[in-house]
């Protein structure tokens, strides 16, 4: 066998085993806190000896970064997924949230740890840097997406930094209060905040839903 074919199928492996680490330490982290998991907790969790982990990070703060970075990329990638044709300015809005809430669900335990007490520890800056990448990145989007009609105006980076706060501050607070409710059952709300305002969240919760 070649070297060529061997060094990928090593590449593969050593991101699978990094991949495993990784969501093993976003459960542990999730149950006991940043603090409160040790390394060799996380090695367990992931089927592997602490000798072994230290292999792929150097430690817990490695490992807490990493996950934040992968979480962060899967937020971001949401805005390269296609989206169907034929659906109106407000429709790709609303699926671009739903699909941004379902990877706020799917990690609970990680964004719960994430909005602690305990990550401050880690100094994370007042503005953290993934929040301005993804107004950066949702921006860019809604100049994609939208006509000049649909924008009313607006400048797309003033109407990104607008959702972008309105997405963060309903997901911090669900995992704030530590509710077990799907962040996908607010999504109604959610996108009516985004797209009308207090007016669009007031007809939500009276079971108003706009149509449009």
């Amino acid at each position: 066998m070649s070297n060529s074919s061997t060094f990928p199928r090593r590449e593969r492996a050593i991101e699978y085993a990094r991949r495993e680490i990784l969501d093993a330490a976003a459960g542990c982290f999730g149950r006991k806190g940043y603090r409160g998991t040790t390394v060799s907790e996380i090695a367990r969790a992931a089927g592997y000896t602490p000798p072994t982990l230290y292999s792929y990070f150097t430690g817990k703060e490695e490992i807490y970064q990493a996950i934040l970075t992968l979480v962060t990329e899967e937020f971001l990638a949401t805005f390269e997924t296609p989206t169907p044709r034929g659906l109106t300015f407000e429709q790709k809005i609303e699926l671009l949230l739903r699909r941004q809430l379902q990877i706020a669900d799917d990690r609970r335990d990680f964004m719960t740890i994430y909005f602690s007490v305990a990550s401050s520890a880690l100094q994370q800056p007042p503005v953290p840097a993934g929040f301005e990448r993804y107004a950066a990145r949702l921006a860019g989007w809604l100049k994609r997406e939208s006509r000049p009609a649909d924008r009313a105006g607006r400048a797309p980076e003033d109407v990104a930094w607008a959702m972008a706060g309105v997405v963060y501050s309903f997901v911090r607070r669900a995992c704030a209060v530590g509710s077990s409710e799907p962040l996908l059952e607010r999504a109604d709300l959610i996108c009516d905040l985004v797209l009308h305002g207090s007016s669009g969240c007031w007809r939500t919760i009276h079971g108003e839903r706009s149509s449009s």
